[in-house]
């Protein structure tokens, strides 16, 4: 090794040694967070959790009832809390019936789970230790960590305006003919193009026998069709952004209308009790 170090370069032979220790440490298949500005690491150890020998299967049952016990606060909470309890739950039971583990979504995501809670105890700032690098970086965008750090800040603005104005464009009409582009409101517009059939239909929205102008009575399902620009500018954004899919911005940006999900909120509500209750059995450091 001397023989070695008297040879080389001291920066190949810096890059050399961290080579090794790379590799030894992917050959130990270690959980480990790294920083993005040198090849320092440090293992990431989830296993307090895994020590107390806990079933995941009775910390997902036990976390059910406890998460629907805040709703019971009066008679409507309770109907409609049961009635989703029972449209998630239901499947499940079924499943298990036929052999299938029940709650197999939470099964799968409770190592996701037990790394949240680890993180959130740690922070998301990585201080390397290295000497020569000495800097603190963010665990969640592997960016260097500066007063008023946010993760994506450059890349939810844009996935933002990208969804935000294919939104407008969603519900702005364009003439084929004169290209002129308005808003359309509810009933008869006031701003109208060249090329409007003005010809008088006792009933709004019927197609005109007279002649085949353009139709600016036709009244469309607007919240639908911004839901579906919004879901294609997203994918689009998403398909020449290729960073942006590490960055988990579909999950992080609410752009757009948002439909009431019960279920979603349901297992949400399931989630969160389970991180609650991993973080009270996991001991202290």
């Amino acid at each position: 090794e001397n023989q070695l170090k008297a040879t080389l370069m001291p920066d190949v032979y810096k890059h050399y040694i961290d080579s090794l220790i790379e590799h030894s440490l992917k050959q130990a298949n270690l959980s480990l967070v790294q920083c993005p500005f040198c090849s320092y690491c440090e293992v990431d150890d989830d296993s307090p959790f895994y020590q107390l020998k806990i079933p995941k299967s009775a910390v997902i049952v036990v976390s059910i009832p406890l998460a629907i016990l805040p709703f019971f606060s009066s008679f409507e909470n309770i109907i409609s809390t049961l009635k989703v309890a029972a449209i998630f739950v239901l499947p499940q039971i079924a499943l298990w019936i036929l052999g299938v583990f029940p709650l197999r979504t939470f099964l799968d995501d409770f190592e996701n789970i037990v790394k949240r809670v680890k993180r959130k105890r740690r922070g998301n700032v990585f201080k390397c230790q290295n000497p020569d690098c000495a800097k603190s970086s963010c665990m969640l965008c592997n960016r260097e960590c500066r007063p008023f750090h946010k993760c994506y800040e450059q890349e939810q603005d844009s996935l933002r305006l990208f969804v935000e104005r294919a939104m407008a464009e969603a519900v702005k009409r364009t003439c084929p003919k004169c290209h002129v582009s308005f808003t359309k409101a509810d009933g008869c517009n006031k701003m109208t193009c060249r090329c409007v059939c003005d010809h008088f239909r006792p009933i709004p929205g019927q197609k005109c026998k007279k002649c085949t102008k353009c139709d600016l009575y036709k009244t469309e399902d607007e919240e639908k069709v911004i839901k579906e620009a919004a879901a294609k500018a997203r994918a689009e954004f998403i398909k020449t952004h290729p960073e942006a899919r590490e960055a988990n911005l579909l999950q992080n940006a609410a752009i757009g209308p948002v439909a009431g999900n019960e279920e979603k909120l349901f297992r949400e509500m399931v989630e969160k009790t389970i991180e609650k209750i991993v973080d009270y059995l996991i001991p202290d450091k």
